[in-house]
């Protein structure tokens, strides 16, 4: 029973750190997205000005 729940345990704590890392890769994927689009948009700006 007692190992039972370590084993338990340790997978959750598993998954939230893979949780984890999912959440950054996605958040780090959307600010990539939104610095090209910025950069893009200035880069427009000052070849059509």
């Amino acid at each position: 029973m007692l190992s039972v729940k370590k084993k338990q345990q340790r997978a959750t704590k598993r998954y939230k750190y893979f949780f984890i890392m999912i959440m950054v890769f996605v958040t780090v994927k959307i600010l990539i997205y939104y610095v090209k689009q910025l950069i893009y948009k200035k880069i427009k700006k000052e070849f059509f000005s």
